[in-house]
C-alpha cells in the first residue's frame, strides 16, 4: 500500500463519518443539549454563567432550539442532499455562538457554562471544516 493508498482510505473514512446527514444529527444534538440546560437545568445556566439569570431570555432560547430541532427533522425527512444546504448556515450559527462564549469568559474566565458552550460549537465548526476538507475535489 503506497502513501496515496493510505490517504485515499482515510478520506474515506472521513468522508463515511462526515456526511451532511450525520452533521446535522449532530447540531441537532446540539441543540437538543442546549434545549435542556435552558429548560431543565436554568438555574445551573444561570449560577455557572456571567450572564445570570432570567427565564424570560433562557425560555426564548429553549423555544429557539426547538424551533430549528424541528426545522432540521424537516431537514432530515426531505430528500437526501438537502442537509449539505443547512451546512453553512449552522456553521455561521456555531461560529457566532463559539465566539459570544469566547467573549463572556473574558470577564468570567472561571464560567463552566460559557466554556461549554465555547468548546461545542467550536467542535462543531472544526467538524463542518473536516468535512469540508474531506469532500473528493
Amino acid at each position: 500500500m503506497t502513501d496515496g493508498d493510505v490517504e485515499r482510505t482515510n478520506t474515506r473514512g472521513l468522508r463515511r463519518f462526515f456526511t451532511p446527514r450525520n452533521l446535522v444529527r449532530a447540531w441537532m444534538l446540539g441543540f437538543l443539549g442546549s434545549l435542556i440546560v435552558q429548560t431543565v437545568f436554568q438555574a445551573w445556566f444561570a449560577h455557572n454563567s456571567n450572564w445570570g439569570a432570567s427565564a424570560g431570555w433562557q425560555n426564548e432560547i429553549a423555544i429557539w432550539n426547538l424551533g430549528v430541532l424541528i426545522l432540521l427533522g424537516g431537514v432530515l425527512r426531505a430528500n437526501r442532499g438537502v442537509e449539505a444546504w443547512v451546512l453553512p448556515g449552522l456553521a455561521v450559527l456555531s461560529a457566532c455562538f463559539c465566539t459570544n462564549h469566547a467573549l463572556a469568559l473574558v470577564s468570567a474566565p472561571e464560567s463552566a457554562s460559557n466554556w461549554a458552550g465555547a468548546g461545542m460549537n467550536f467542535l462543531a465548526v472544526a467538524m463542518y471544516g473536516a468535512y469540508l476538507l474531506s469532500r473528493p475535489r
